[in-house]
């Protein structure tokens, strides 16, 4: 159950990441075809999934503790892709894409 707690922050901090105007200009998007605060509202509410879900496995009691840990690793994961791998990003660019 940790690796879908880490898997659900993971892509919330991605989309995060994918609304943010230099994220968005490494991975090769363009701006003017991108719905950011789709990205940052899905991210949001998957966060938010991600700490009900470590709640409802682990209790309260562990729960609180093993979330940050969680979603720190998830955050790393993110900020090394993005620095080394950014165009990788690029097929998830479809999700919040607008058509014009």
């Amino acid at each position: 159950m940790f690796m879908l707690i880490i898997l659900v922050a993971f892509v919330a901090f991605s989309f995060i990441a994918m609304s943010q105007d230099r994220h968005l200009r490494d991975i090769g998007g363009k701006k003017a075809h991108f719905r950011k605060s789709l990205a940052r509202w899905a991210g949001g509410l998957l966060l938010t999934l991600s700490f009900v879900i470590t709640i409802m496995v682990e209790g309260w009691s562990f729960g609180v503790l093993l979330w940050p840990v969680a979603i720190t690793v998830s955050a790393t994961f993110v900020a090394i892709i993005l620095t080394w791998w950014p165009t990788s990003y690029k097929p998830c660019l479809r999700l919040f894409h607008r058509s014009v």
